[in-house]
């Protein structure tokens, strides 16, 4: 299972009234690195192709926080759960103290424009 990383620096519209990462922004930069994964592009093909991708399930965790103007590194490994569901795994680490700060579990599925479920295309299988 190849593990993919993805580096960002904390900037202060990312931070709360304490200093440290809003909670909800960790989704966000989950979204991110999982799309720096399969990469935008493909992305976009499998949209002008009516495939879209939406989260059926989330678990994340928060284990330390970041501030601004840290360096924070997104590790994300993919794995497939049938022909339907696949599940990304990532873990956000302080580049400084290489501590985990966070950690989510996130089951996603492939829908078409009707926001039908369909089978995980045979690109996207061999990406993940």
């Amino acid at each position: 299972m190849e593990v993919h990383e993805y580096e960002m620096h904390v900037l202060y519209e990312d931070t709360d009234h304490t200093g440290f990462i809003y909670h909800i922004n960790y989704l966000k930069f989950f979204e991110r690195a999982r799309q720096d994964f399969i990469g935008i592009q493909t992305m976009k093909e499998f949209w002008k192709r009516g495939i879209n991708f939406a989260i059926y399930k989330i678990n994340i965790e928060y284990n330390a926080g970041a501030e601004f103007g840290d360096k924070i590194n997104i590790k994300t490994e993919f794995k497939l759960d049938g022909e339907y569901k696949f599940i990304a795994i990532q873990s956000a680490f302080k580049n400084d103290i290489k501590k985990q700060i966070s950690k989510s579990t996130t089951e996603l599925v492939c829908i078409n424009e009707s926001k039908k479920l369909i089978k995980i295309p045979n690109e996207l299988q061999k990406i993940l």
